[in-house]
């Protein structure tokens, strides 16, 4: 089981983006250009060697004008505050004994949504609540696991919650079962689907089959299909979203990567870009490795992408870094280089 916590922040080329953040000359406004911030890693894990799944808020969305961050450690999950977005501080202490959490703004409420092991083959998602980001209120359980597929290959596991209002209703997107990647020693995601609700703790109606498997025939999602997180805004009437696959090499090497995904109708997802937006280098380096959960939002005229890498295999490091992406001033004029 794998865990992630990072601080600080800068900014190198990926994908097919330019060299450094700052330059405006040449802009390339494509969707696959985003670029890792040169401080990276930016969240060391505050007590243990892993941190990962980071989710925020941004200052306009926060009570007290910060950044916030969380995103679980093996001692449950934390907070993390910041004036800037760069360099983070911690709770003293963790808010919550689960892991994979996502934070969503409703009515003036925060609900951490996160998934919580009852045995390390089984798992359910939960949610707690606050008004202030301090005090929480206890756990209420959202989605037990119920379907075959969610217990293929474990006891039966709900994990990385997202949740979108979509007019009436809540879209309550989760992985599913669990495969472990035997060269780290890892349990990670396999399979995607969603539940609905008319509201937002439920109960939530579940689709009742995978929208995505891994398979043979995708050299990125061979594994398995680690979470997905929509984009606010929609694309030339398409919903963008991001998600990292699982994968395997070959020669048997497992990797993680992020790519983006398009869908018009939230259900069927293609892979944009015919490379990951983010993968993992290769080289002795933080994310040497895995590329693995995320959350990604508009700042000005910027998407910031907080993620996790792990430096290795088995024995390794997780921490938390940033990349970032230039959108043009009309949205629909970005286009997609490198496009499958």
């Amino acid at each position: 089981m794998r865990i992630l916590l990072v601080v600080a922040l800068g900014l190198s080329a990926l994908g097919c983006g330019a060299e450094d953040e700052s330059a405006t000359a040449g802009f390339d406004p494509c969707w696959c250009n985003f670029r890792d911030d040169s401080r990276n890693p930016l969240i060391e894990a505050p007590s243990t060697n892993v941190i990962g799944d980071p989710t925020y808020l941004r200052p306009e969305e926060a009570p007290d004008g910060l950044w916030h961050l969380f995103a679980y450690t093996p001692a449950g999950i934390y907070g993390f505050r910041s004036e800037n977005g760069i360099h983070w501080t911690p709770d003293d202490a963790p808010i919550a004994l689960g892991f994979r959490p996502f934070v969503f703004v409703d009515a003036g409420s925060y609900h951490l949504f996160y998934q919580r092991y009852d045995t390390p083959q089984s798992s359910h998602l939960e949610v707690i609540v606050s008004q202030d980001l301090v005090t929480w209120t206890p756990p209420d359980s959202v989605l037990p696991t119920s379907l075959p597929f969610e217990k293929e290959l474990s006891q039966g596991v709900v994990s990385n919650p997202f949740v979108e209002r979509r007019d009436a209703e809540y879209w309550l997107y989760y992985s599913a079962d669990q495969g472990l990647l035997k060269d780290s020693g890892v349990y990670e995601p396999r399979h995607l689907s969603f539940a609905t609700a008319s509201e937002l703790h439920g109960p939530y109606t579940k689709h009742g089959t995978p929208i995505w498997s891994p398979s043979d025939a995708d050299p990125w999602f061979n594994l398995g299909i680690g979470s997905l997180k929509v984009f606010a805004e929609p694309w030339q009437g398409k919903r963008i979203a991001f998600a990292n696959g699982l994968y395997a090499e070959p020669d048997g090497t497992t990797h993680s990567a992020i790519h983006l995904v398009a869908s018009e109708d939230g259900v069927s997802w293609q892979k944009l870009c015919s490379e990951p937006i983010l993968a993992p280098s290769g080289k002795a380096d933080w994310k040497r490795a895995y590329v693995y959960a995320f959350d990604a939002k508009r700042v000005k005229n910027e998407i910031w992408l907080y993620y996790n890498a792990r430096d290795g295999w088995a024995a390794a490091t997780e921490r938390l870094g940033l990349a970032r992406l230039r959108l043009s001033e009309n949205l629909d004029d970005m286009a997609v280089c490198g496009a499958n």
